[in-house]
């Protein structure tokens, strides 16, 4: 799961990406500073939340929601500003913003925002355990899954505990 964060204040970005790996650990979020960079990474990349500052220094980051909200109708969006007035609220109303969170913020109340808005981590993929013994399942690699790279006082070692020498050594690889 991707979540994107735009916000000039890298204070704010570090304390939100905080919070949302804190209920999401897998999660990969991004933090930009401006418009400009968080709209190129939104072309290229899919996200399934993002937070957006109103007042950034090349625009104001709800043209990044109106961005986001042409081609895409589902992506859960949060406003995060100083901007707390009636007039602002209702001039992203069309935008259907999930949250709307006035600076300063609770975190308890971010945190629960996020849990409600942010997909479930998926649990971990349970690994196969293999039964067989150390020798059985080498015996089962090819040549190639076989061929690691050893440190040299280690392979003249083994060529030597051999017995065969290094001719010895290389046929009985073969």
């Amino acid at each position: 799961m991707r979540v994107m964060i735009l916000d000039d204040d890298p204070w704010i970005s570090d304390l939100l990406k905080q919070l949302v790996l804190s209920i999401r650990p897998v999660a990969q979020v991004d933090c930009f500073g401006d418009v400009a960079s968080a709209l190129d990474a939104w072309q290229q990349s899919t996200y399934q939340l993002v937070m957006a500052d109103w007042n950034l220094p090349d625009a104001p980051g709800v043209s990044l929601l109106q961005r986001i909200r042409e081609k895409d109708q589902g992506t859960p969006l949060i406003m995060i500003t100083g901007r707390a007035d009636r007039e602002s609220v209702l001039a992203v109303r069309s935008l259907r913003i999930s949250a709307f969170l006035a600076k300063p913020f609770q975190v308890s109340r971010v945190v629960e925002c996020l849990d409600a808005l942010l997909p479930l981590d998926e649990p971990p993929r349970a690994t196969p355990v293999n039964t067989d013994d150390l020798i059985s399942y080498l015996s089962g690699l090819s040549a190639g899954e076989l061929d690691l790279p050893l440190l040299a006082s280690v392979k003249e070692k083994l060529q030597l505990g051999y017995g065969g020498g290094i001719n010895g050594f290389e046929k009985a690889r073969q």
